[in-house]
């Protein structure tokens, strides 16, 4: 027996339900080995968001390439498609139901795009914080963009108030 941890498992235990519980004869979807699911169930069978989407997703791109689509939430649906973009298909089903017939091969319309904001041009941009506003010992700002250029990570320790939270938030 398998201890159910997360909700983010709820839709791929109910879609192993599904594939078991269905006759041979009765199976018009296809195999589910190249699918990801990450959603937790409501008991009205809505699909409901879950934390750490974008990791989950992530991982499905760079891993072993079996993976072709990711079902998810709608609300999840936007940060899972900026982590795979089209490498990977991303269904956003509202429900359970409708998932179900969409692998039966009522292809509605489950595949999630984003979409186009005509006023995305016109909103306002505010600015990064940048480090430019930081006011550290000499070399110590140098150090920490040197490092941030090179790749590396970087662990800052210090009293509350110091400003460790305000340099995290300047970085990239």
């Amino acid at each position: 027996t398998l201890r159910k941890d997360a909700a983010s498992l709820d839709l791929a235990i109910a879609m192993a339900l599904a594939a078991i519980t269905t006759p041979p004869a009765d199976r018009a979807h296809p195999s589910l080995a190249g699918y990801r699911f990450m959603a937790e169930l409501s008991l009205t069978g809505a699909l409901r968001p879950v934390r750490g989407a974008f990791s989950l997703a992530e991982a499905c791109r760079t891993g072993d390439g079996t993976v072709h689509t990711i079902v998810c939430a709608p609300q999840n649906a936007a940060e899972v498609y900026f982590a795979v973009g089209e490498q990977i298909r991303v269904l956003a089903p509202a429900t359970l139901a409708e998932l179900l017939d969409h692998l039966r091969g009522d292809r509605g319309s489950t595949v999630w795009r984003p979409a186009a904001d005509p006023d995305l041009a016109a909103r306002p941009v505010d600015p990064a914080p940048d480090m430019s506003e930081v006011r550290l010992a000499p070399g110590v700002s140098r150090t920490i963009e040197a490092a941030v250029c090179a790749g590396l990570r970087i662990l800052l320790v210090s009293r509350p108030g110091a400003g460790a939270t305000m340099i995290a938030r300047r970085l990239p």
